[in-house]
C-alpha cells in the first residue's frame, strides 16, 4: 500500500533521520530512486535514511559492474548530497495533496480516482 501513499508524501528535511535517502523526495523534486533508477537498482541498502548516509554510518554500496557505467551520475548526486546541510531538528512529513499539508482520506480518494491514477482504481 505504500506505493499508493508515497505520491502524496512530501518531506521537509531537517536532520534526515526520518527521510529515506533513495525513496523520499528530499534532494531533488523526485526521489533518487526515480532520478537515478539504475543506481537505485544497484544499491544494497534501499531503505537507508539520509542522516546515516551523510554521517557515513552506512556507505552507499553499489554493485561494481553497474557503478562503472553510471559513475558520472553518482558523482553529481554525491556532490549535491555533500553540499546539503542537515539541521538539528526532526524531519517533517507533509501531505502534498492538501493545502494544509495534512493527510486526509478525501484527498487520497481524489488522487486515486483521478485520471492519472488509473492503475489504482481497482484498489478502491
Amino acid at each position: 500500500m505504500t506505493e499508493i501513499y508515497l505520491p502524496g508524501k512530501g518531506v521537509q528535511i531537517k536532520n534526515g533521520c526520518q527521510t529515506r535517502f533513495w525513496l523520499d523526495p528530499w534532494l531533488y523534486k523526485d526521489p533518487l530512486s526515480i532520478v537515478a533508477s539504475l543506481l537505485f537498482h544497484l544499491c544494497e541498502y534501499k531503505e537507508v535514511n539520509v542522516d546515516k548516509v551523510k554521517k557515513m554510518v552506512i556507505f552507499v554500496s553499489l554493485l561494481e559492474d553497474g557503478y562503472q557505467r553510471s559513475k558520472s551520475s553518482w558523482d553529481k548526486i554525491w556532490k549535491d548530497v555533500k553540499s546539503f546541510q542537515l539541521k538539528n531538528e526532526p524531519d517533517i512529513v507533509l501531505w502534498k495533496l492538501e493545502k494544509n499539508q495534512k493527510f486526509s482520506v478525501k484527498s487520497m480518494y481524489n488522487a486515486l480516482t483521478s485520471n492519472d491514477a488509473r492503475i489504482y482504481h481497482k484498489r478502491i
